[in-house]
């Protein structure tokens, strides 16, 4: 134990005085920490988890991931690995605590990589099949979950559910006004006319946004299915031998399709290249013109090569789920998910100013496309 206590205090010099949290894991586990690091999700963003290392009674060594967030979210990611780990494969949480104002949750390790960037990876190659086998054996387990419980929700059930953090909530609360009533930048174009090459948009994104706020105000039966809510890329690890691991569960519960499919559906095909690969959005829109009117923007963008790989997982997507995606059983429709996806997910005010024209087209684009032909997007260029 001195040895593995001499190890500790050369890993643990950013924590001066050994933590009351690890102390807390040691205890929790009867297990003797010997390493901690960070865990950078993917793209090399660094993630709010860390690794740890034990050992244990019998000299083995083991490997866990510790998350702080806040006490709602690790509520809520403990409520819904336990429920979704009936549909799909996730890792195991092992226990929750709190200390020091702060909340922990423990999870076993799964090595892999991330799927984000596996397919950052396949994005610059002509030969994406393997990317494309392993988005297919993704979505069947998801479609698995789907066929083992189906479900109807009224429409007070629906708002409440975990999953609407990421929309009805953000619709209605900071998240919106912060972006588009307050923002430097979004305040001065959300009432104004989109013109995309000549092609006049019917609403304003004030007007699509209040659309939206009415559709809320409905009263509806819809299905609902097991799904992750957030499963895009970003949360999925695929080991060496193939294996998908889903993780980060805080919206996983039962929801309607089209709620569960938009997050990995904008953020694959679009949403990362907003987020993290502005270089490569740039490569495949270049904006030719931009005037800006009393009332209207007039944009002129060009379409430099298609989306070829993140275009091709989408359709999967698509394909895969196609028996489960029928407006007659969900709330919202499809490009209503994807829409606010895009717009109330990472603050637009930020983005330098080609990216927020770019930005401002797909606004209107999402808006209105046909989302079970993806390509269609093309046709606005």
């Amino acid at each position: 134990m001195k040895n593995v206590r001499a190890v500790q205090n050369v890993l643990f010099e950013k924590y001066r005085n050994f933590p009351p949290f690890l102390t807390i894991v040691e205890k929790k586990l009867g297990e003797t920490i010997v390493s901690v690091e960070d865990l950078f999700k993917f793209y090399g963003i660094k993630s709010n988890n860390i690794i740890i290392t034990t050992i244990d009674k019998k000299r083995s060594l083991k490997r866990y991931v510790l998350k702080r967030s806040s006490a709602e979210n690790i509520v809520n990611e403990f409520r819904g690995t336990e429920l979704i780990s009936k549909y799909l494969p996730v890792a195991k949480v092992l226990f929750t605590f709190k200390v020091s104002g702060e909340s922990w949750l423990l999870r076993d390790y799964i090595s892999g990589v991330s799927m984000a960037d596996i397919t950052n990876y396949f994005e610059q190659l002509k030969k994406i099949q393997q990317l494309l086998e392993l988005e297919r054996e993704k979505e069947r387990i998801i479609v698995n979950g789907y066929i083992k419980l189906e479900n109807k929700i009224n429409s007070k059930d629906y708002l409440v559910l975990p999953t609407n953090k990421l929309f009805h909530q953000r619709l209605l609360g900071e998240r919106y006004r912060d972006f588009f009533i307050d923002g430097e930048f979004m305040s001065l174009y959300i009432n104004k006319r989109v013109v995309l090459n000549g092609r006049k948009f019917p609403l304003t994104l004030a007007e699509i946004f209040q659309n939206l706020k009415e559709k809320y105000s409905q009263t509806r039966e819809m299905a609902v299915f097991p799904g992750h809510g957030d499963g895009h890329h970003g949360n999925m690890l695929v080991s060496n031998e193939g294996k998908i691991t889903f993780f980060d569960n805080e919206y996983s519960c039962i929801m309607p399709s089209y709620m569960d499919l938009s997050k990995p559906y904008y953020n694959d095909l679009l949403g990362m290249l907003f987020y993290y690969f502005h270089d490569r959005l740039l490569d495949y829109f270049s904006i030719k013109s931009y005037d800006e009117g009393k009332t209207t923007l007039n944009l002129k963008i060009k379409l430099n090569k298609k989306i070829g790989t993140r275009m091709e997982i989408t359709k999967i997507k698509l394909q895969e789920r196609r028996n489960f995606l029928k407006d007659s059983q969900n709330y919202l429709k499809l490009n209503d998910y994807l829409f606010m996806c895009h717009t109330l997910n990472k603050n637009p005010n930020l983005f330098p100013k080609k990216i927020l024209v770019i930005f401002l087209a797909f606004s209107e684009i999402l808006n209105e496309f046909d989302s079970f032909n993806p390509e269609s997007i093309y046709s606005y260029f």
